[in-house]
């Protein structure tokens, strides 16, 4: 224990988790416009079947962007040692097509980004004190603005130690 009028000092190291309230900007920029791939309606059916997990096509798409709808897939078992499946499957021809998204859709999903992004800015320990929107519409682009005041914790957690006093020498 140190005496009133003894010339020694001891730092004492204390149990706390610091926190700080900070400032963050953060912006979400979404194209208005919007590629959409649409069906033409030219398709073709193939035949594939997967042996151990892998698959493998029996004939291909020739179309040079497509995608594949499985309409039935039948399993067998050769001596319950061979699993094997197949499936009949539809290949669709689809053409890319630049169309005008709904400023609601584009603001919903600038809100949902926005929201993971504070979310991991964040972490487990932090805290979302005031946080402000701003939307504008610049260039075809949604920007949306989030000024924010969080608390975060500051420097690294570590359990309180006992430091010895030590002697400290006065000036003359």
């Amino acid at each position: 224990q140190i005496q009133p009028g003894n010339n020694t000092s001891q730092s004492v190291c204390a149990d706390a988790r610091i926190f700080a309230r900070v400032q963050r900007d953060f912006e979400i920029r979404l194209p208005l416009q919007g590629e959409f791939f649409l069906p033409t309606g030219r398709q073709k059916q193939i035949l594939s079947f997967r042996l151990f997990g892998k698959e493998y096509l029996i004939g291909n798409c020739k179309f040079p962007l497509f995608d594949r709808l499985e309409k039935e897939r039948s399993f067998y078992y050769f001596e319950d040692r061979l699993p094997v499946s197949f499936a009949l499957e539809t290949c669709r021809e689809l053409e890319a097509v630049s169309k005008e998204r709904k400023t609601e859709e584009v603001r919903t999903e600038a809100v949902w980004r926005m929201n993971a992004a504070l979310k991991e800015a964040l972490g487990d320990q932090g805290m979302l004190e005031e946080v402000f929107y701003s939307f504008s519409e610049v260039d075809g682009e949604l920007i949306l603005r989030a000024e924010t005041q969080m608390i975060l914790p500051v420097g690294v957690y570590a359990p309180a130690q006992e430091i010895p006093p030590q002697k400290v020498e006065e000036n003359k």
